[in-house]
């Protein structure tokens, strides 16, 4: 199979498809390895399959949603009283208010090691859900991505898992599950078009060039990421001073963090498209 197969999961993938206007294949404009590596599919519940496997299968898939739910909702204590961050970014194009992403940032992953996750509820629209995401960062020690979950619906879901320079992703939508691997050297970033919370910690190490992996759509994007010191924005009414750092590739993401090193604001440009954190007073 080609890389067509994921370029076309976009739409269906993605209810909110208004948010998502990258271009599938902007890794075609960079020098970026093609990601024909490895794919599979099976049917989860096809007769191909022998009953234990598709259980064992079927079981897989429903503990990923619900290790996403249940740590955003009611994490083990050990992770409650190890959370560094915590709040909500209000969503919102060309002024409108579109959504709301609640988020948590805790000082483990969920499997006890070293690092960090991230866990985050995407709300469209804000007040009255039409639609929602869940998701689930994990980060290494050395700040780079272990793991990205999403639930876009029980049925729908995607695991990504990067190692040994390779990302691996996992894909069920409708009991049918696939398989598809790509390379990735160097510095990477997991991301996703409708989550905003993936850059709750800011980059570490020396900015310079990353490759950017959104796992819902395949989609790769060669760009750079900069520290530009202090700078002035405004924030619910108000300029006030936060750290800049900007994320250049096909479409560029401006990121705004305090003097704690939490996450203030996200700006896309392009897409008339910023996500604040709403205020907690």
């Amino acid at each position: 199979m080609k890389e067509r197969s994921w370029a076309t999961h976009r739409r269906h993938l993605s209810p909110c498809p208004t948010l998502l206007a990258r271009d599938a294949d902007s890794h075609k404009a960079f020098d970026i390895p093609e990601a024909a590596v490895l794919e599979y599919g099976v049917n989860l519940g096809a007769d191909s399959i022998s009953p234990g496997e598709s259980s064992r299968r079927r079981t897989a898939v429903a503990l990923i949603g619900i290790l996403i739910i249940g740590w955003l909702a009611t994490p083990p204590l050990a992770a409650q009283q190890r959370v560094l961050d915590k709040g909500a970014l209000v969503i919102s194009r060309a002024g409108a208010i579109i959504g709301k992403e609640e988020f948590v940032v805790r000082a483990e992953r969920i499997s006890g090691e070293r690092g960090w996750s991230i866990s985050s509820e995407i709300l469209y629209p804000a007040g009255r859900a039409q639609w929602n995401l869940a998701l689930l960062l994990e980060l290494a020690p050395d700040s780079q991505p272990a793991s990205l979950q999403i639930e876009d619906s029980p049925s729908d879901q995607v695991f990504a898992e990067l190692a040994a320079e390779r990302l691996t992703i996992r894909s069920v939508k409708n009991a049918h599950e696939s398989v598809r691997q790509y390379p990735a050297f160097g510095r990477v970033l997991l991301l996703d078009d409708s989550a905003f919370a993936v850059h709750a910690m800011a980059p570490a190490g020396t900015p310079g060039r990353v490759l950017l992996l959104f796992p819902r759509d395949g989609s790769r994007d060669s760009a750079s990421w900069e520290d530009q010191g202090i700078g002035s924005t405004e924030v619910n009414g108000h300029e006030i001073p936060l750290r800049h750092v900007t994320l250049i590739g096909m479409v560029k993401r401006d990121l705004w963090y305090d003097e704690q090193g939490h996450l203030v604001k996200v700006e896309e440009p392009a897409r008339g498209l910023t996500a604040v954190r709403a205020s907690t007073r």
